[in-house]
């Protein structure tokens, strides 16, 4: 955390060409942001133009505000971002970023620039139709990127880390805010451009962060962006495919056509937990549907992956980056017969040895058949006056986990995310403090000896109560089924006597619909999918976990800004989605009760519900061009209620739902 006075403009980006027989360095491009902590420019790639490159661009900060472990700088214009580099903008090498007019050193392009950051008095700005811009912000530190053969853009960023900063105040200045938080590493499919990842940077944030205190500066030509003002935890924003536990940095396509081409498109990522994971996406590459561990000891440390395609030398290998024993660990296929890569073979490349280390083992099967089902139903029994709360989710029996697995896989590990229920504001409440005053912790109802049930944990903390539920399991075999409750409290009725304003701490399945379930089976597969309303119900909910599952749709109201208030109750809602496929809408009216509540309420937002009253379910195909518009009718059958929650999934063949939409809400006057 010492403020070493490091040079944060000492970024470069430069062209290695072999000339006869030297290699030759040419700077392109300089004044470049680097963290006086530990991150700085990292992968590089050509977009499918061939005329620019993206950037991945490391933080100044653990989560957007400036800390004492990193030195106190704040994020710059150039910093936790993708950037683009217009390669025809450039003019003859190198070019030099215009940075502020430092008020330490004397006139506006002084001798030194564009080095020498000075703790952002001499930072580089982004300069409107300059050829370096901001091509998607929002990441903390993106070891590598990755443009698919089908032009798909995937990046993993590496979360923060606790004590080490936290994210900016409400006003987003860069105001110095600890201690901060650990979370995972996403991985972000940046879907267009802007696409936000989630990490703050209120520099481009908000243009009153100035900098030169005798000569007030910002280092942003064009507007700012107030979406970068808010930090996103990685898997409660809905934009992350997935979140690894592990640091996990190198990240590659699988192109070539070992294994009959079962592999082909399927991402690898390199982790520090020794392995290199493979996940697979679906059709339009929104979507995760596996992830599993390729390889379960390819390094020490792993820190990069590449692999080779038809086309390149030793076709269908993997090479794995050991950061830790400087190494690089060569994978060949099982199904190879490239008779030139020699098992026993060694190499030498710029003095690091280059070993074989083993086979990749045989992929042309079917997707692991690892599956699993939630169904959560209101289950009450009139012999319990144990629990004072009767909220639905904490009656005895109220959800039931099934493992479905067709190939033996053993549940180890099931994790609950309530952040992206269609009620956001639901915690788990096992302390009887998050809510109203009755409190239940993750309780089994049925036999824990026949799944072994292990400890259970919460995670991410919201006011007194938690987002996250994680449970372990010894042995959780196929076809084995256990029952268990818990409490859930909307956080708004904080201190009422249960079950709060008309019932409203009652939650039921149907008010945890969208609510991230996530599995980790025996095989080292991990998958998820969300809740979704049961048909034809008021109160339940269920989902489908496996490897084959609709992808996530998108939902708008159209010619309406939502959130927001409407007076006309006839509205049309369109679905994007994966042609063919039929979408499922609800339509579900919210309440917020607060009766009897000190103070009004706790910590309310706006267009805020605690309880649903009713749904309405709307079925349409999605046409061929991607979309399908559905008109409906907002509801208000009561004075506390007409606050429309507004989500959609996909189904199958089997009706199983898919992940769930983003949720709109539409309060009607």
């Amino acid at each position: 955390g010492e403020d070493k006075n490091l040079d944060t403009n000492s970024g470069i980006l430069s062209l290695l060409s072999k000339q006869g027989a030297n290699w030759v360095k040419t700077d392109l491009v300089r004044g470049l942001s680097r963290s006086e902590e530990n991150h700085q420019g990292n992968g590089l790639i050509f977009d499918q133009s061939g005329t620019k490159l993206l950037l991945a661009a490391g933080g100044n900060t653990n989560m957007g505000a400036p800390s004492h472990n990193f030195a106190m700088t704040t994020e710059y214009a150039l910093s936790a971002a993708i950037l683009e580099i217009d390669l025809t903008k450039l003019g003859p090498p190198p070019y030099d970023l215009p940075t502020l007019d430092d008020e330490d050193r004397p006139g506006v392009n002084d001798a030194n620039d564009p080095f020498g950051g000075n703790n952002g008095k001499n930072q580089a700005m982004l300069i409107e139709n300059g050829p370096v811009q901001i091509y998607s912000p929002g990441f903390r530190n993106p070891y590598d990127i990755v443009m698919t053969e089908a032009g798909r853009l995937y990046t993993v960023d590496n979360g923060p880390n606790a004590g080490w900063g936290a994210p900016p105040l409400g006003d987003c200045s860069n105001t110095v805010v600890e201690p901060g938080i650990t979370h995972g590493d996403g991985l972000h499919y940046i879907s267009q451009r802007g696409y936000f990842g989630g990490h703050p940077n209120p520099t481009r944030g908000s243009k009153a962060n100035t900098f030169n205190a005798s000569n007030p500066q910002t280092p942003i030509q064009g507007a700012a962006n107030p979406t970068e003002c808010q930090y996103l935890m990685p898997g409660t924003n809905g934009n992350e495919l997935n979140v690894f536990s592990k640091s996990t940095n190198g990240l590659a396509e699988y192109t070539a056509s070992n294994f009959s081409g079962a592999m082909q498109g399927d991402l690898l990522a390199a982790s520090f937990d020794k392995a290199i994971w493979r996940i697979t996406l679906n059709a339009s590459g929104d979507t995760m549907l596996s992830k599993s561990k390729l390889l379960e000891n390819s390094a020490i440390t792993p820190l990069d992956v590449i692999a080779q395609g038809d086309l390149d030398p030793f076709p269908g290998t993997i090479w794995v980056a050991d950061f830790n024993s400087n190494s690089i660990n060569i994978f060949e296929p099982e199904d190879s017969v490239q008779s030139s890569a020699n098992p026993s073979a060694s190499f030498v490349a710029d003095s690091q040895t280059v070993t074989h280390s083993q086979s990749i083992p045989d992929q042309s099967g079917a997707l692991p058949g690892a599956e699993a089902t939630l169904t959560i139903v209101p289950n009450y029994f009139e012999n319990h006056p144990l629990y004072i709360d009767v909220s639905s989710s904490a009656e005895p029996g109220a959800m039931t986990l099934t493992n479905k697995s067709t190939s033996g896989q053993w549940i180890q590990t099931v994790v609950i995310d309530l952040s992206s229920a269609i009620l956001p504001d639901i915690l788990f409440d096992p302390d009887a403090v998050a809510g109203d005053s009755a409190g239940k912790t993750l309780t089994s109802d049925s036999d824990a000896s026949l799944v072994g049930l292990g400890e259970h944990t919460y995670a991410q903390p919201q006011g007194e109560g938690y987002r996250q539920v994680k449970v372990d399991f010894e042995h959780f075999q196929p076809d084995e089924s256990w029952q268990f409750s818990v409490d859930i409290d909307p956080s708004s009725i904080k201190g009422s006597p249960p079950p709060g304003p008309k019932d409203s701490g009652s939650i039921n399945g149907l008010e945890m619909s969208g609510a991230r379930i996530t599995v980790y089976f025996s095989d080292g597969t991990i998958k998820s999918n969300d809740l979704f309303a049961t048909t034809q119900t008021q109160t339940d909910s269920e989902t489908h976990i496996r490897a084959q599952q609709p992808s996530r749709p998108s939902i708008q109201v159209l010619g309406v800004q939502t959130p927001g208030a409407v007076s006309k109750s006839g509205q049309t809602v369109r679905i994007t989605g994966l042609p063919g496929y039929e979408a499922r809408l609800l339509v579900a009216e919210g309440a917020l009760h607060l009766d009897g509540l000190a103070g009004g309420g706790f910590e309310l937002d706006p267009y805020e519900a605690n309880t649903i009253l009713s749904v309405v379910e709307h079925r349409a195909t999605i046409g061929a061009n991607g979309i399908v518009d559905i008109p409906i009718t907002l509801r208000k059958t009561h004075a506390d209620g007409g606050i429309n929650h507004l989500s959609a999934t996909l189904i199958d063949a089997n009706d199983d739902t898919g992940l769930v939409s983003n949720t709109e809400i539409l309060e009607l006057n």
